[in-house]
C-alpha cells in the first residue's frame, strides 16, 4: 500500500472515501480498501452496523481484489473477531 500524504487524501473526491461526510477510509484503490476492513474491524468493535457500511463500500468497488469480500459480511464479522 503506497503512502498516502496530507495532501493526496484533500485532492481525493468525496466519491473516494467509505465515510463521505467526514473523508473517512480512504477506498480509492484495493489495498487502502482491504486496510480500511482491517481498521473497521480494529476500530468498530462496538458498531457493526458502521463496519457493515465499510465493508458494503470496499466490497462493492473491489469485489474480486479484495479477499474478505469473497466472505460476506457476517462470515467476515465472525471470523476476525475469533468467533
Amino acid at each position: 500500500m503506497a503512502k498516502l500524504t496530507y495532501a493526496q487524501r484533500k485532492a481525493l473526491p468525496k466519491s473516494a472515501f467509505c465515510i463521505p461526510e467526514v473523508d473517512g477510509y480512504p477506498v480509492h484503490d484495493p489495498s487502502h480498501g482491504a486496510n480500511a476492513l482491517t481498521r473497521a474491524k480494529t476500530y468498530l468493535k462496538k458498531n457493526p452496523a458502521e463496519a457493515k457500511r465499510i465493508y458494503d463500500c470496499v466490497c462493492s468497488r473491489y469485489r474480486g481484489q479484495v479477499p474478505a469480500c469473497s466472505l460476506g459480511f457476517e462470515a467476515w464479522w465472525r471470523k476476525r473477531r475469533g468467533r
